[in-house]
Parts: structure tokens; sequence; C-alpha cells
């Protein structure tokens, strides 16, 4: 049970989000967590980007990344 469980939490999914389809898992929530609070805090680079599923690389705006983050994370439940 435990390895299914840790296996289930540790995979990768697909959501959609504003017509375009998203990586999200572990691994995702990871590398987000500290851009989500870098746009939190105002001090998101110029020019900042999140690669889609399909490896577009997509200019985000600060507020349009924590809508990504908020939609990836009601995506897994």
């Amino acid at each position: 049970m435990n390895a299914w469980r840790n296996a289930m939490e540790a995979a990768n999914y697909t959501f959609e989000h504003n017509g375009r389809k998203w990586d999200y898992g572990k691994s995702t929530q990871t590398r987000l967590e500290p851009s989500v609070a870098a746009a939190k805090a105002g001090i998101l680079p110029e020019g900042f980007f999140w690669t889609d599923a399909e490896n577009n690389d997509v200019p985000m705006t600060a507020g349009e990344l924590m809508a990504l983050s908020e939609a990836a994370e009601k995506a897994m439940f």
C-alpha cells in the first residue's frame, strides 16, 4: 500500500489551463514554489516564462503564474 501511494504521489500529470496543457507533479511543484514566491514578492524577472507540457515556453506575468499554480493544485484533487 505504501509503495502504491508513494508512486501515485510521485507521478506526473497533465492538466489544461487557459487552452494549454501543463505538467504537474511533485517535481513540478518543487520548481514552481520558488517562482510563485518570487511572483508574490514582486521580483519575478522580466521575460519570465513557464514551459507547458508540449515544451513551449509561455511568457507569464506574476498574476498568470499564480493562477497557473492555483489551477495545478486544484487539478491534483
